[in-house]
């Protein structure tokens, strides 16, 4: 189930359009409010509710990545460009992206390395698809931050908040 608010009706379909397209077969239903916000103090929670909705694509299809390396997986692919459909008309955000590794075996810098490249390739592929440059921001955080499996541990994390 995906709930949450989002900009308008193109948006809310393009998002529950590409759950549906990463996760062939799964039941999607969706109570996602359409609106905008009436007035500048409810950019901030429409910058909440945009968040919420993008960490539910990330959990639907989350953003990973061969390993050792800064190379999306082919379904992340799908999964950026989805986001940076929601993300493309807001301006008025700030955008922190969260490169993670896998642990590696005795070689710290390389995991923060690793980390750095991807964060940077989401930021990259972001801003080649109409994200604003201004407000978007990549960090790499090495292994600091494991799941439970390898894999799921090369990942990146997006987070969304109003810069107003």
């Amino acid at each position: 189930m995906l709930t949450g608010a989002i900009p308008d009706e193109a948006a809310r379909v393009m998002l529950v359009d590409g759950v549906r397209n990463a996760l062939p077969g799964a039941l999607v239903d969706d109570q996602i409010v359409v609106g905008k916000p009436s007035n500048p103090g409810a950019q901030s929670d429409k910058a909440e509710r945009l968040g919420e909705v993008i960490k539910a694509v990330q959990v639907a299809s989350p953003i990973t990545f061969v390993p050792d390396t800064a190379e999306l997986s082919p379904q992340s692919v799908v999964t950026v460009m989805l986001i940076a459909e929601l993300l493309r008309d807001e301006e008025w955000i700030s955008i922190q992206i969260d490169g993670h590794a896998a642990r590696t075996r005795g070689m710290p810098d390389r995991a923060l390395e690793v980390s750095e490249q991807r964060a940077l390739v989401v930021r990259d592929a972001l801003l080649a698809a109409g994200v604003n440059q201004a407000g978007t921001a990549a960090r790499g955080l090495s292994d600091a931050h494991p799941l439970a499996t390898l894999e799921a541990s090369r990942r990146v994390e997006g987070s969304v908040r109003s810069s107003g």
